[in-house]
């Protein structure tokens, strides 16, 4: 790990749809990857979000 970059993000997203069905399965997702990260490398404890409504 020490001489591997990985590239990251901070910050917020807005994500729009008209497809109900489309925002319904990302919310899910979303909200379960709160507890499972997202990414590569989260054995380690990288990819945690915070969703904020």
């Amino acid at each position: 790990m020490e001489k591997i970059r990985i590239k990251g993000f901070i910050g917020n997203v807005k994500i729009k749809s008209k497809d109900e069905m489309f925002c319904q399965l990302l919310n899910f997702l979303l909200q379960v990857s709160e507890y499972t990260g997202l990414g590569v490398k989260t054995a380690l404890g990288m990819g945690g979000i915070k969703l904020e409504y």
